[in-house]
């Protein structure tokens, strides 16, 4: 992506000259083999380096930053191939928690979010892994103040070792109760939540979720359209992100495939040479 100002500069080069050390490939190799894929030293690390504030609002401890600040961040992460949830849980959760959450859940989350002292991900796919945001089939009721949560949730990405699952389910008994979602927060260690890790091809970890009388926080409550489509915008900004880290990931790949066939040298020569292989690397830029 074009950096603009010299403070996405700066911004790009902290992360460049962090993952030098910090993303080692021995490193990463002790990140994906964590049980859940995100060692907590690793998660504060991100957060003393500011990248945890970039997404949230300043007014929830956060900066503020635009969604071109953070593709920024995304892409020099993903050349750095990091191996921690950083889109899943930094943007995709924080930013759906941001748009949603009310007193007091919001001043309880949303700044220890941003200084990485908690760290929250979403759930919005169901257990059929299709793909797309559709009415949930988890189930809430209403047991006097509290809520509980029955039903499943496909692949969650940053799920496990969260603090906190957030999720959407449909509202059992209420008024208008046809098409009523309400979006939960499940805290970590709550009685009846099961998550079952995933070691993804990637290194990454993901867990899929089942809930059986749950205990959880709504978070807001809205007609089904409007809550899937608050779901789908939060998702989209996420989208955008995972799109620059995979860009960051692509270019690391071009970069060492180009440097190989720079320095192997075969029947006398580099192999970069070769035409065939100069065509295939435009190709592939």
């Amino acid at each position: 992506m074009t950096i603009a100002t010299d403070e996405q500069r700066m911004l790009v080069d902290s992360v460049q000259r962090w993952a030098e050390d910090a993303c080692a490939p021995a490193v990463r190799a002790q990140a994906s083999h964590h049980a859940c894929g995100c060692p907590p030293e690793r998660w504060h690390a991100l957060a003393e380096m500011g990248w945890l504030a970039l997404p949230l609002p300043e007014a929830d401890g956060g900066l503020g930053g635009s969604l071109t600040d953070v593709a920024l961040l995304a892409e020099a992460l993903g050349h750095a191939l990091l191996v921690e949830p950083f889109v899943a849980s930094g943007v995709l959760a924080a930013g759906l928690l941001a748009d949603t959450a009310q007193e007091p859940l919001r001043a309880q989350w949303l700044p220890a979010m941003a200084a990485g002292e908690r760290r929250v991900a979403f759930a919005p796919w169901e257990p059929d892994g299709c793909g797309e945001l559709v009415p949930p089939q988890a189930l809430a009721s209403q047991d006097g103040k509290r809520w509980r949560l029955s039903g499943e949730k496909g692949l969650a990405q940053g799920a496990g070792g969260a603090d906190g699952l957030l999720l959407a389910a449909r509202i059992d008994g209420a008024p208008g109760a046809e098409g009523q979602l309400g979006l939960f927060l499940v805290e970590a260690g709550a009685s009846g939540l099961q998550l079952d890790d995933e070691r993804l091809y990637d290194g990454r970890h993901a867990v899929r979720v089942r809930l059986v009388d749950a205990q959880a926080h709504l978070v807001c409550q809205a007609p089904a359209r409007e809550l899937l489509a608050r779901a789908g915008r939060a998702l989209d900004r996420a989208r955008v992100a995972h799109a620059a880290e995979t860009l960051g990931t692509a270019r690391l790949a071009f970069d060492t495939t180009r440097e190989y066939v720079g320095t192997r040298r075969q029947f006398g020569r580099a192999l970069g040479e070769n035409q065939v292989i100069q065509h295939r690397l435009v190709d592939l830029y």
